[in-house]
């Protein structure tokens, strides 16, 4: 887990509700625990808006993370529904998927999507936010 007060207090940074002082350790820790086979989870947010904590979730499931610590327990649920493809998103994850596998069948490498070319990294993206949505409807 990213530390992100131990850290900031480390670098001698200051630390603020937007989190500058930590977005290239953020950036670096993903992408290190992804090479590493390791599931990262991202700093929690220490202030005490709600509002924060869901756009500093949201920027970290961008950023590649799909866990996150929270410290205050209200933050909890919007953290998690941050964390959590949507319907519409899971929608759109189906439409890529069913694309490229009927290009793949008329022997096309690729499908475009809404505007998006879907090749295999796309393509494989989306069934894991398939995947991770239906594992998430298993445990409600």
């Amino acid at each position: 887990m990213l530390g992100a007060e131990d850290l900031a207090a480390d670098l001698c940074a200051e630390r603020q509700p937007d989190a500058l002082e930590l977005d290239y350790a953020r950036r670096r820790f993903v992408l290190e625990c992804r090479a590493a086979g390791i599931e990262p989870v991202d700093a929690p947010y220490t202030f005490s808006d709600v509002e924060g904590a869901v756009r500093e979730a949201r920027y970290a499931r961008r950023l590649g993370y799909r866990c996150k610590s929270v410290v205050c327990p209200e933050h909890t649920p919007l953290v998690n529904a941050a964390l959590t493809p949507s319907d519409e998103e899971v929608r759109r994850a189906t439409a890529m998927i069913e694309a490229f596998e009927a290009a793949r069948a008329r022997g096309e490498d690729r499908a475009l999507v809404d505007g998006l070319w879907v090749e295999v990294p796309t393509y494989r993206n989306a069934r894991r936010l398939v995947e991770r949505a239906q594992r998430l409807s298993l445990r409600k």
